[in-house]
């Protein structure tokens, strides 16, 4: 695939999102709710993907700004550079497959995001690393405002 083939992809994903979901403790017993929004719209220049979320994870508030872009050939994948208001950063890579849906990979959490057949609606599934085993971690829906 190619980055302009990879940016066509993006596309899909612009717009203001109503986000929901569940988060799994580290006992894999206690769900946590997942509520806020999701926001993807281009840089001027179209060059950069920038997302930001604005969550609730039970009662904790998370904030994320996210730059989206810097293909990298190799990979066949774009950087995805990620912010939260607690002072992390995390550097994961964004690599379509197929024509509705993404993976997102980092060195220890990686997500499967799945744009539905409406292009309304879309889905992530995400694991962490946890003892050399990829775990279940977060199910999240999106829909289109």
């Amino acid at each position: 695939m190619s980055k302009s083939k990879i940016f066509d992809s993006f596309e899909k994903l612009i717009g203001d999102w109503e986000t929901t979901g569940t988060f799994v403790t580290e006992d894999q017993s206690t769900p946590i709710t997942i509520t806020g929004t999701d926001k993807y719209e281009w840089f001027p220049g179209k060059k950069f993907l920038i997302h930001t979320a604005d969550v609730m994870v039970g009662e904790e508030k998370i904030d994320v700004i996210e730059i989206i872009g810097d293909y990298n050939e190799a990979k066949d994948a774009c950087a995805m550079h990620a912010f939260q208001n607690d002072g992390n950063h995390d550097i994961m890579w964004a690599k379509v497959i197929g024509s509705d849906e993404f993976i997102f990979e980092g060195d220890d959490t990686r997500a499967t995001l799945t744009i539905h057949a409406s292009e309304n609606t879309m889905s992530a599934r995400w694991e962490r690393l946890h003892n050399d085993k990829w775990i279940h971690w977060m199910d999240m829906s999106f829909r289109k405002k």
